[in-house]
């Protein structure tokens, strides 16, 4: 356990240590029902305090930053419920006098409410990581193909005899795939499947050029076609 941890956990008994305490002397005369409420109700908004200020907003592990979808969701939740627990227990005990049940119903119900807030900010997580999925998706294909491109490039320009016009033509090819715009359909990914594969042929022909020129200006024109059916597609 790290030095952080440690002195985390020590503030956070400390804290707990000095709030029961605190009831004890001077809410000695409650009832004993309504001060284990009470000291229960403090103990979770002190919890959910400490652990807005002393927890990480955001895990740097986690590409998607989901926590972040949540942030201000889950510190009005927590504001606000703390707000309201403190509220009712100060006015159902120094001013109306609650009994231990009504008292056990009102907390329980913004419990409850704090519960359903906590779903929403769990929901709104979730929609933020699935959108950075989509985006991870779009970009695997994309990068995928720019790497093909760039093999093709250096294998090009190491083929000592390759033709002058040919080796621009592929460095063109490589130099426009900054063009593409990341994509999530079926039609993106069949474009780039294709590519991928005519490109792994090339690289495999390049290097018999003189003796199969054709196959491989039929297969750098297929890429060049692929290039451009791939260039108008993109997500909405």
């Amino acid at each position: 356990m790290d030095t952080k941890k440690i002195y985390s956990l020590l503030a956070l008994f400390i804290g707990q240590a000095i709030l029961v305490s605190a009831f004890i002397i001077f809410a000695a005369h409650w009832e004993t029902s309504i001060l284990v409420l009470n000291i229960l109700v403090a103990s979770l908004v002190y919890g959910l305090c400490f652990a807005q200020i002393a927890l990480p907003w955001v895990h740097l592990s986690d590409p998607s930053q989901k926590q972040l979808g949540a942030l201000g969701l889950r510190w009005a939740a927590v504001s606000l419920y703390a707000i309201a627990a403190i509220g009712v227990m100060l006015l159902a005990n120094l001013f109306f006098l609650w009994s231990f049940l009504l008292q056990l119903l009102v907390q329980g119900g913004l419990i409850a409410l704090l519960l359903l807030s906590a779903v929403g900010a769990l929901s709104a997580a979730g929609k933020v990581a699935e959108v950075d999925a989509q985006q991870a998706q779009q970009q695997e294909g994309l990068s995928l193909i720019r790497k093909e491109a760039q093999h093709l490039k250096n294998l090009s320009q190491e083929i000592s005899n390759l033709p002058e016009p040919l080796v621009k033509r592929i460095a063109t090819l490589e130099e426009n795939m900054r063009f593409l715009s990341p994509a999530n359909t079926p039609e993106a990914h069949e474009v780039e499947r294709r590519f991928v594969q005519t490109a792994t042929d090339l690289s495999r022909a390049i290097p018999n050029h003189q003796i199969d020129k054709d196959r491989v200006e039929e297969l750098l024109k297929k890429l060049e076609r692929l290039f451009q059916e791939r260039k108008n597609l993109y997500s909405n």
